[in-house]
């Protein structure tokens, strides 16, 4: 399982559900509906884990990168606002 090294210097382990949770936040307040979410969201879980699979480390902002990039392809809006979400809440 990878661990994730944060801002602060600190690790913790890889949680995909609290990922979810982050880009299923960005996708709703950029008023994308619940069917649009869900898929969007799944299909980002999934590709994400596929590419954390080779890392033993990863840091918050290369999970931030990585899961912009995928957004963006099915939602700009939603990516900017998961890119920029300490500036904007």
């Amino acid at each position: 399982m990878s661990n994730v090294i944060k801002r602060d210097g600190t690790t913790e382990p890889y949680n995909a559900q609290k990922l979810a949770s982050s880009i299923t936040a960005s996708l709703a307040a950029a008023g994308s509906d619940t069917a649009e979410t869900n898929s969007i969201t799944s299909e980002i879980i999934e590709h994400f884990s596929e590419w954390i699979k080779s890392k033993q480390h990863v840091t918050s902002k290369e999970i931030r990168k990585q899961v912009t990039h995928i957004l963006a392809d099915h939602h700009s809006i939603a990516a900017y606002l998961y890119t920029n979400h300490r500036i904007v809440a």
